[in-house]
């Protein structure tokens, strides 16, 4: 009896991510947590499906066959691209990093930049002597334009760009980033960077308000122009939020890509980075060429790095 109740529970637990996935978040931190933790279920759930079946179980096995199946049907597409860049594609290579506090490495976010030629650069948790130290390794060489707003702590943001920056807007959430325009062959397009409060702070609260005004935002941008908003959304594409914030007009770069399961944070400097916390979103007028993730020495997250194709006029 004991050892049926114990098998029940542990089934019970390797069905709640997929339960929470399903379900939706609700933005609170605890389902938050279990929604992340959706990728990772597919092989315990396989485990207990062969035991299960072994033990004739049948029961018990099709509603784990049925989980594993939805987590599947979730998965499979990260590993299948979708929208490669169409013929005669605006390349566009656009990265985002978040710096932990100012302490990554201000050389290796520029030899990044310069090795992968990147355009466009969403920086998060920004502040005054990362920016000194970013000038003095060279990013203003290659980057010429720039909106910042370096402040203490994790609330600084910026967008550094090789094109000039017009209509620059800041956003009014607990970390403020820059929305701002470029042109890229003559042509407008929105460039926004996103950092929305840590699920881990006041009980989910600032999280909650933060996408609740960034979704009023994006869903204001004007849908005639090419849109990309990127950075550090503290959310996966498996938490609600986000997928509320993408609605049907953006999808992750990634995904297009068929990067497969790329992962951009670690909780612990002792552990491989283990969540996809930071983004690349695109609107139906970009194709996706490829994503990659570049370590960043001193930050607890990986830079993300998108090679886009903006499709031609009509």
């Amino acid at each position: 009896m004991v050892r049926r109740v114990l098998v029940v529970a542990a089934v019970a637990v390797l069905v709640v991510p997929t339960v929470v996935r399903f379900l939706g978040d609700h933005a609170l931190p605890v389902l938050v947590a279990a929604a992340s933790l959706t990728p990772y279920a597919v092989p315990p759930l396989a485990v207990a499906l062969v035991l299960l079946l072994r033990r004739r179980a049948w029961r018990a096995s099709a509603a784990i066959a049925a989980v594993l199946a939805l987590n599947i049907a979730w998965l499979v597409p990260l590993w299948v691209p979708d929208r490669a860049p169409a013929p005669g594609a605006t390349p566009l290579t656009v990265m985002t990093a978040n710096l932990a506090l100012g302490q990554a490495d201000p050389a290796a976010v520029v030899a990044a930049v310069r090795s992968r030629h990147v355009d466009v650069l969403a920086v998060e948790e920004l502040t005054a002597p990362a920016v000194a130290a970013l000038h003095r390794a060279g990013l203003d060489r290659e980057l010429g334009h720039r909106a910042i707003r370096p402040q203490p702590g994790a609330t600084g943001a910026g967008l550094w760009s090789r094109l000039p920056l017009s209509a620059v807007t800041w956003s009014r959430t607990s970390n403020p980033t820059p929305t701002a325009t470029i042109w890229l062959r003559g042509r407008p397009v929105v460039v926004g960077v996103l950092h929305p409060a840590a699920v881990v702070l006041d009980g989910g609260k600032p999280y909650a308000a933060d996408y609740a005004d960034l979704t009023d935002a994006v869903d204001g941008l004007d849908h005639a122009t090419p849109t990309l908003l990127l950075g550090d959304l503290n959310a996966s594409v498996d938490n609600s939020e986000l997928r509320e914030l993408m609605g049907t007009r953006f999808r992750d770069a990634p995904e297009l890509a068929g990067s497969g399961l790329l992962r951009t944070f670690s909780p612990s400097p002792r552990l491989p980075a283990l969540l996809h916390l930071d983004h690349v979103l695109v609107d139906d007028t970009f194709g996706v060429r490829d994503t990659s993730v570049i370590d960043l020495p001193g930050s607890d997250h990986q830079a993300l790095v998108a090679r886009l194709g903006l499709a031609p006029r009509g």
